[in-house]
C-alpha cells in the first residue's frame, strides 16, 4: 500500500507531503497507481522548487519513497501571491490523492494534518 501524508497550515497553505510504499496493482515498473503518485509528487515538487520566494526541500531516501516540504522565504516579494500558490498546491494534491484513493481504496491511504508554523 502507498501511504501519503499531507500537511497544511490552518489557513490552507501547503506545508509538506510524504509518500512511501508500493501499490502492488501490477509488477514493478508497470504499476499505473505508483506512476500516478510519482508524477503528481515529482511535478509538484519540481514546480515549487522553480518558484521564487519559496524554499523547497526534496528527499528521496529510497525507491518507493519521496517527501518534500516548502516554506516562504522571509521578506519574499509578492508574499500574498506565494501564499495563494501554496493554498492552490494543497488543493491540487488533496484532490489528486482523494481521486486516487477513491479509485484504489485498498492500495493507497491518505492522512491529512494541520500544523502550526511559527512565522519568523
Amino acid at each position: 500500500m502507498i501511504a501519503v501524508q499531507l500537511a497544511r497550515r490552518a489557513d490552507g497553505q501547503f506545508v509538506s507531503c510524504a509518500a512511501s510504499g508500493h501499490a502492488l496493482t501490477a509488477p514493478a515498473g508497470s504499476d499505473i497507481l505508483c506512476a500516478a503518485v510519482t508524477v503528481l509528487l515529482r511535478t509538484t515538487a519540481n514546480a515549487l522548487s522553480l518558484t521564487e520566494g519559496l524554499d523547497v526541500r526534496i528527499l528521496v531516501p529510497k525507491r518507493g519513497a519521496l517527501s518534500f516540504s516548502v516554506c516562504l522565504r522571509g521578506g519574499a516579494e509578492n508574499q500574498r501571491d506565494r501564499e495563494a500558490q501554496l493554498r492552490f498546491v494543497w488543493n491540487l494534491l488533496h484532490a489528486g490523492f482523494q481521486a486516487l484513493q477513491a479509485e484504489y481504496p485498498l492500495n493507497i491511504s491518505l492522512n491529512e494534518t494541520t500544523v502550526e508554523i511559527e512565522v519568523e
